[in-house]
């Protein structure tokens, strides 16, 4: 049975949830500060769940999407912040596969264009590996980071050496 407590923090998780995506994860741990016995918490969660105010799949797109445009994340940084929220990994893999693939590099190509103009090097090879390395650090993978970093360059790195 429901009670006055468990009402007020199904409202109080469903005003939250509808002030911004969050993820089943994200509420388990709210719930859990609630104070709540076990069955409240599982009640509340599967109600907003049926309600639809709580959607992982719809969570993993808007993370996704949110964290390319405005943090300029790569898929394997986003990969890692999405289990650390305990989202499925097909879902992660389903979602990063729908990332248009012209946007990703073009993210990754800004960035490094930015990047290279702070550079304080003259050496081609070192600008070449701070610009690899930085994009690696913000998750891209490292094929696309030094195939990109060649580019924004116009370096060629299989002449190195």
């Amino acid at each position: 049975m429901s009670t006055g407590r468990e009402s007020e923090v199904l409202k109080q998780c469903a005003s939250y949830c509808s002030a911004s995506e969050h993820c089943t994860s994200d509420i388990k741990k709210r719930l859990e500060k609630s104070e709540l016995d076990e069955n409240a918490q599982k009640r509340i969660l599967d109600r907003l769940m049926q309600e639809r105010f709580i959607d992982d799949s719809r969570y993993c797109s808007a993370f996704v999407r949110d964290k390319i445009r405005f943090n300029k994340w790569g898929k394997k940084r986003i990969a890692f912040e999405l289990r650390k929220k305990e989202i499925a990994p097909p879902l992660i893999l389903e979602t990063l596969n729908d990332i248009d693939p012209v946007f990703y590099e073009e993210t990754l190509k800004e960035i490094l264009k930015k990047k290279a103009k702070a550079l304080k090097t003259q050496n081609s090879k070192e600008a070449f590996y701070k610009l690899a390395s930085f994009a690696s650090g913000k998750g891209f993978e490292t094929d696309l980071s030094i195939r990109i970093a060649s580019e924004v360059l116009n370096y060629n790195h299989e002449e190195m050496d």
